[in-house]
């Protein structure tokens, strides 16, 4: 009996640490569209997707990510339209979306369509491009909008 108690108490320390795992966590909490899981794109298609809402009291502001398979060395334009907010086009070069890593960026007022024109000198050697579009006005309500990329 006291060894079945012993096998008994660990399963049931073991499923209670499971429990705690932090990836399956992760996984959960990480929507199609994020950082760390971008929405593919395919040139010539457009996408249509939201953002939601703003806040300045917790600098809650809020991104979609994308990205999209290209060949190197060639021309391509990327456009943010059909905005019902005011929303901002980021290109990258790796999925780190960090500054040191942006090509280029159009960040026009209103609901003025976003153009991002990449050369292919700004393309070479790259196999993806990374696109973030931002919502980063205080106490903005969110919105839709449309994204494509071209050659």
């Amino acid at each position: 009996m006291k060894k079945f108690l012993t096998l008994m108490l660990i399963g049931v320390l073991a499923v209670s640490l499971s429990c705690f795992d932090d990836d399956d966590d992760k996984d959960k909490d990480d929507p199609s569209g994020s950082k760390s899981n971008p929405i593919q794109l395919t040139i010539g298609e457009s996408k249509s997707g939201e953002i939601g809402a703003t806040s300045c009291d917790n600098e809650s502001y809020s991104s979609k990510y994308y990205f999209v398979n290209i060949t190197a060395s060639q021309a391509y334009t990327i456009r943010l339209y059909n905005m019902s907010a005011d929303f901002d086009l980021y290109v990258y070069k790796d999925s780190s979306y960090e500054e040191a890593s942006l090509i280029s960026s159009s960040e026009n007022l209103d609901t003025t369509e976003d153009i991002v024109n990449l050369t292919d000198a700004q393309t070479s050697g790259l196999t993806k491009l990374y696109i973030e579009i931002y919502n980063g006005l205080c106490e903005s309500s969110g919105g839709t909008f449309s994204v494509l990329v071209s050659q």
